[in-house]
């Protein structure tokens, strides 16, 4: 990270040494000698090495990584922006966002507090990204991608994308289903020195000094579980490359991370959750190709609309004849997966609307299948998004009192 580059090299090696010698032993629960070893020596002069190397703008390019490639916001991280007033709203803590807070431990907060004065806070933030830069940079669908930690989702995700396909009256061909695991990228310094080439531009040589100091970092913490913790991973995002963006060889993509999947089961709704979510990111897709994210709206209004939006599309398709056909029975938890992801952000660009938007709209989804005079008939993507545009403003209606 770059502003690191503008301390000097004796605090920075000092507030590295402390995080060894304090934080790491906290996560131990063992006694630790106030002298370096020659391990933690060896690490030292590893970072102090990989610092001499970085380029003078490094701050800027990895500020820059998200935006040029175009993946949306993680839900660990929030931009500021501006407000919808909060007090217009009924926004209620959910089982998610509760499993979320569960995660965050203190050790998990002492080792993300560690790497990040080891390594400088702006780019151990990127660090917690990288297996979904490394997905989209260089993932690609095979028959021996899995779904979920142990693949558990593996049939129902591959067989629903196709399904998708079908449904919506876009061109699908080209979508790719990808997964991104923490565990597979956090455990091989290869795929961490391609991932921080790829995205910082740097040397073959000083890839692969920061790799191998981000692989020492991330396993020198028990509660970081080998990049295998949640954390690294709760995010599903679609992703269509910008004209000119010198991505447009990666294609359009839509990759599912296994800590959305692991959090949903954990409150219940693993059997459904998935599905919906990769519902809701095809409905992206729709919107992609149709241009639909243009809108007089602006901040987190904006989001909110293209969002809520998707939660529509996914589960138009999850109830339609033609679609996944769920019934009344599945339907209720497909509904309340929505409700689950709902945030209470409202002054963030990322806000994706509150907990009962995101239900009401899934329902006025399943709704508009059920209303259908001829059932087997799939109304097209625009007259969706046309009718959806037209009950935007019942849906976001305050509703505090």
């Amino acid at each position: 990270m770059i502003r690191l580059k503008t301390l000097t090299r004796q605090l920075l090696i000092a507030s590295a040494l402390c995080a060894t010698t304090t934080i790491v032993g906290a996560a131990s629960s063992q006694p630790q000698s106030t002298t370096t070893s020659a391990t933690e020596l060896r690490s030292l002069q590893r970072l102090e090495a990989t610092l001499n190397a970085l380029p003078d703008d490094w701050e800027r390019r990895v500020q820059s990584v998200s935006t040029r490639l175009g993946i949306p916001e993680s839900p660990w991280s929030q931009l500021v922006d501006s407000a919808i007033n909060p007090g217009d709203y009924r926004c209620e803590t959910t089982d998610l966002s509760l499993w979320i807070d569960g995660t965050v431990t203190p050790d998990l907060i002492s080792a993300i507090r560690g790497i990040g004065s080891e390594l400088g806070s702006n780019f151990a933030n990127s660090v917690l990204d990288f297996p979904q830069y490394d997905a989209l940079l260089f993932g690609s669908e095979s028959s021996s991608n899995y779904f979920g930690v142990n693949g558990e989702y593996t049939h129902l995700l591959t067989s629903e994308m196709k399904d998708l396909k079908r449904f919506w009256d876009i061109d699908s061909s080209k979508i790719q289903l990808l997964p991104f695991h923490g565990a597979d990228v956090f455990s091989s310094v290869e795929r961490l020195e391609r991932v921080i080439k790829a995205l910082y531009g740097v040397s073959d040589e000083v890839a692969k000094l920061a790799a191998q100091s981000v692989y020492d970092h991330i396993h020198a913490y028990p509660s970081l579980k080998g990049g295998n913790h949640p954390l690294f991973t709760f995010n599903a995002f679609a992703f269509s490359p910008k004209p000119g963006s010198g991505l447009e060889d990666l294609g359009d993509r839509i990759i599912m991370g296994d800590g959305m999947m692991q959090g949903m089961a954990a409150i219940g709704f693993g059997d459904v959750a998935p599905r919906a979510v990769l519902g809701h990111e095809f409905g992206h897709q729709v919107q992609y190709d149709n241009d639909l994210f243009e809108s007089d709206l602006t901040g987190a209004e904006a989001t909110r609309r293209t969002e809520l939006m998707a939660d529509a599309f996914s589960t138009y398709f999850l109830t339609h004849k033609r679609g996944a056909t769920l019934n009344a029975k599945r339907l209720l938890p497909s509904l309340n997966s929505f409700y689950q992801i709902g945030d209470c952000n409202f002054s963030s660009s990322n806000h994706h609307g509150t907990p009962d938007q995101r239900f009401n709209a899934s329902i006025w989804g399943s709704d508009l299948a059920a209303s259908a005079q001829k059932k087997g008939h799939i109304l097209p993507s625009l007259t969706v998004s046309d009718l959806f545009e037209r009950e935007l403003p019942i849906l976001v209606k305050p509703d505090a009192n």
